[in-house]
């Protein structure tokens, strides 16, 4: 068990992870809205960007 002062040191480096849970189609409708699609193209490890 990590003692107060310690986790809340550690709790600063973390990433925020927000997350949204929408019950209804009708809450997603009037509160989304579609911007943008982007491909991402994923490279295998041995290749290198300049390959």
């Amino acid at each position: 068990m990590l003692v107060y002062h310690t986790s809340d040191q550690h709790l600063s480096y973390e990433m925020p992870n927000n997350q949204i849970c929408f019950i209804t189609q009708r809450a997603i409708d009037r509160c989304l809205r579609f911007i943008v699609a982007e491909e991402i193209i994923r490279m295998h490890k041995s290749m290198s960007a300049t390959d």
